[in-house]
């Protein structure tokens, strides 16, 4: 399966500006996801972004970037904080720049901001997608502890008991092993198959996945950089002793 796998690194960020430039360990955040997918078995790996920050620090130099990686140029009308992720993935996909004359069976989507990402689950998507012919996207996940609607419920010996937000109304009890496992997308790594990608012409969230779509569960911590306190734990996680 050939992969073409993308660092989304826009430069808008309001809750922590900059925050895909910001550095840990003298290694700015989008570098992390695009070492782990060139040593991943992705065919090519990209970093697209309009930072003008990224285009003028550009990658870390190794052994298989001059064969692997690159940054392209985002158009403005894809980086704004309301596109939809989808279309800066076609728009790698169907790059010059990219393909050279190649046509991808899968793109994989990174974010930038999750410098947590290993080779370990981008290796372990591309298996899992490409092992099952009827899945349309795999996407790293975490098992959730409980539904979100719990956070109206409490606990009542084995059971949780729902309690109503504006009180009267019926009361259910729920049991943990009559329920489905439910699952939290992490960020770190999804890869769809090219032609549901370039097909989805819609800005639903997740839209672009297409209808079959299967839950890798990731190991270890994921830490999505959004604000400085997600900053600090990334930090803390990367520069542990035992690295």
């Amino acid at each position: 399966m050939r992969t073409l796998a993308v660092v989304c690194a826009r430069k808008g960020s309001k809750r922590l500006p900059g925050k895909n430039t910001l550095e840990i360990g003298d290694i700015p955040l989008y570098v992390y996801p695009y070492l782990a997918a060139i040593d991943s078995v992705a065919t090519a790996v990209v970093v697209s972004t309009d930072d003008p920050k990224i285009f003028k620090r550009g990658l870390f130099p190794t052994p298989a970037a001059p064969l692997k990686g690159g940054i392209i140029r985002r158009p403005a009308e894809l980086a704004t904080d309301t596109a939809s992720i989808h279309w800066a993935l076609i728009h790698a996909a169907a790059s010059g720049e990219v393909t050279q004359g190649c046509n991808f069976d899968a793109v994989i989507c990174l974010l930038a901001n999750v410098p947590t990402t290993t080779t370990e689950t981008i290796n372990a998507c591309i298996a899992q997608l490409e092992a099952n012919s009827k899945a349309t996207a795999v996407i790293a996940v975490k098992e959730a502890c409980c539904p979100i609607e719990w956070q109206y419920m409490h606990r009542k010996g084995g059971r949780y008991i729902r309690r109503t937000l504006f009180g009267g109304g019926s009361v259910r009890n729920y049991r943990m092993q009559d329920l489905d496992k439910r699952y939290i997308a992490t960020g770190s790594c999804c890869i769809v198959r090219r032609e549901t990608l370039m097909l989805c012409q819609e800005d639903d969230a997740h839209a672009w996945l297409g209808d079959k779509i299967e839950p890798y569960v990731e190991r270890g911590p994921t830490i999505e950089v959004d604000d400085e306190i997600g900053f600090q734990m990334a930090k803390a996680w990367l520069e542990r002793s035992d690295a």
